[in-house]
């Protein structure tokens, strides 16, 4: 699933993240498949919704994952305040840095940290992605209609069969009754035979 938290420098440079938001939008538009790659928070955000629904799961950074489950398990006023102020640097970054004087606001925090993460630090390049999304009208489309069309978008947890990839590809024969198509025949079976097989260990 993308959020785009990884971001790759190269890509920003290179304008990638543009390029990605056309191709999709071309691919839908022309009705071929979407990604169903991207966050639901990422996707709400682009059809300007205000759910969000991130968690812990969502962040990629490990020190970071650990400061805010401390934060989130904090049993006192007294330890939340010590975790904000030993973790002041990380929480400035974001804009959350406070004084917090109940318990409470430990949750707030999480949130807000985690929104901020997912959509706000990468402002500029879900913003060139959404110029690649208005291609062909598609980001207008998606806005007006998102019942309709974020599914196209959404990460989905399909798993990919065997029938599926083989219908992925057409063999183009040789004539029926050929030597040549015979051999093609056998191939054919060997090939939905492996599909299978790998299937089968997944």
């Amino acid at each position: 699933m993308c959020d785009l938290s990884l971001l790759s420098a190269i890509a920003v440079r290179e304008d990638e993240y543009f390029l990605a938001g056309r191709m999709i939008a071309v691919s839908i538009v022309h009705g071929g498949p979407g990604p169903h790659f991207l966050s639901k928070d990422l996707v709400n955000h682009i059809v300007e919704q205000s759910l969000f629904s991130a968690t812990l799961e969502d962040v990629t950074d490990e020190g970071i994952v650990k400061v805010l489950q401390e934060i989130q398990n904090a049993a006192t006023l007294e330890s939340l305040q010590d975790l904000i102020f030993k973790n002041s640097t990380l929480l400035q970054t974001a804009g959350y840095f406070r004084n917090v004087k109940n318990i409470e606001e430990k949750q707030t925090i999480v949130k807000e940290y985690l929104r901020w993460y997912v959509i706000e630090r990468n402002h500029s390049v879900i913003k060139r992605f959404k110029d690649g999304l208005a291609t062909l009208q598609f980001l207008t489309a998606l806005q007006q209609h998102p019942s309709v069309l974020a599914s196209f978008l959404f990460h989905t947890e399909k798993k990919l069969t065997a029938t599926d990839l083989e219908n992925l590809f057409k063999a183009e024969l040789s004539p029926a009754g050929s030597n040549q198509r015979q051999k093609e025949s056998t191939t054919l079976c060997f090939w939905s035979d492996y599909l299978f097989d790998c299937e089968g260990v997944s």
